[in-house]
Parts: C-alpha cells; structure tokens; sequence
C-alpha cells in the first residue's frame, strides 16, 4: 500500500458520511414539516364543522377541538407550541357566490401566530403560513331542544 494515501478511505467515508447524514435529516425534518402542515390544516377543518353546529357561544369548545382534539380540553396540543389563543372563530351571516339567491351563513376558522421552526444545524428558520377553514353554519347559533328531533349533539 502507498504511503500517501493511507487514510485515504477514512477521509472519503468522512465527507460522503456528512453529506448523507445531512440529506437523510433533511428528508426527516422535511416529512415532520409536512406531517405538521397537514395536522393544522386538518384541525381547523374539525374545528370550523364543530363550530358549524355549535352555537356561537361555544368558543372554548371551539378551540379545544382544533388543540388538543377533545372538547373537554387536554395536556398536550396535537402539534408542539400550539395554543387556545392562536384559533380565531368568525361568524359570517351572508355569504356565497351569489348573495341574493344563494347566500348562508358560514363560519370560518382560523389560526393566527403559529409557527414552525426547523431543527437542522445549520438552517434554523422558522415557516409560518396561514391556515383556515370554511363551513356552513348549520345551527344559526342555536340549538335544538335536546333530545328532540333533528338534535345537533354539540360536544
């Protein structure tokens, strides 16, 4: 074996090993980025069919709903550093594309504040974007008499 490149091998399992390494976190980070997308936009989409059906003074229900999935509240948020506060609830009494024939309430909710930092070494920045949901209000704010017929069950 020649004396100048002893350590050779060594060296080029070094640099391949790092750039590797950095492609697979990479990948990991990039599919816990996309799994946290997803959770969001799916929790604000539950929680605008809640509220949809809920009356309107139901907001802590509401918010309960799109944190930790449970109407009665929890520990732990669905997805780390989300809040009750971040999730905003609006009413809309018309709307529609058409709003004299075809207009209905809606209810939209929304999250305001959340923000998604990565955790690779050497790009530490942070994602935020805004996610909402749309639904047709279905109660109007009130609730049928429980137990009754075409009782909405809020939770």
């Amino acid at each position: 074996m020649n004396t100048r490149q002893r350590g050779l091998a060594t060296l080029e399992f070094v640099l391949i090993s790092a750039v590797f390494l950095t492609l697979i976190f990479g990948i990991i980070e990039f599919s816990v980025l996309l799994f946290t997308w997803n959770t969001l936009t799916e929790a604000t989409r539950r929680g605008a069919r809640v509220a949809a059906v809920c009356p309107t003074s139901a907001l802590t229900v509401i918010r309960n709903i799109v944190v930790y999935n449970s109407a009665g509240g929890g520990t732990s948020p669905i997805v780390r550093g989300l809040i009750p506060e971040m999730v905003q609830v609006g009413y809309d009494p018309l709307s529609g594309p058409y709003p004299d024939r075809y207009a209905r309430p809606s209810v939209q909710v929304w999250l305001e504040g959340y923000a998604y930092n990565l955790h690779l070494p050497l790009l530490q920045k942070s994602y935020s974007s805004s996610f909402m949901a749309t639904a047709a209000v279905e109660s109007g704010g009130l609730l049928p008499s429980p137990g009754g017929s075409g009782s909405v069950g809020c939770p």
